[in-house]
């Protein structure tokens, strides 16, 4: 008798195991924040999460990349985003759920914040 298949998680939920460490890209030479990789929410759900703009993005602006960071990391934001080890578990999940919850718009790692913990 084979065992009844697993049931699948949710679409809408994201499951973290944080003892994970993220797969850097090549090109990373050096993480910056080491002390945050194991930051974050093991589960929960993607209603719970909105896109974050610095005021710069909004109404179709568009600035570089370190100019958010500087701004997050003057802000103390940096340990309440998502990171890159949410990305990969967004990647899992398919691209129909990646368009469902954030409309084929890009994925920076830092640049997402659950609303509730």
């Amino acid at each position: 008798m084979r065992p009844a298949p697993l049931a699948e998680p949710s679409l809408d939920t994201i499951c973290v195991d944080r003892s994970i460490l993220p797969l850097y890209p090549n090109w990373v030479k050096m993480v910056m924040h080491p002390d945050l990789e194991a930051t974050g929410p093991a589960k929960y759900g993607l209603a719970t999460v909105e896109p974050w703009l610095h005021d710069g993005q909004k109404n179709g602006g568009r600035m570089v990349g370190n100019r958010i960071y500087e701004h997050l990391l003057a802000n103390n934001m940096l340990d309440s985003c998502l990171g890159l080890r949410d990305g990969e578990e967004f990647q899992k999940k398919g691209i129909a759920v990646f368009r469902k919850f954030f409309g084929g718009k890009a994925f920076w790692g830092i640049s997402l914040r659950p609303l509730q913990l």
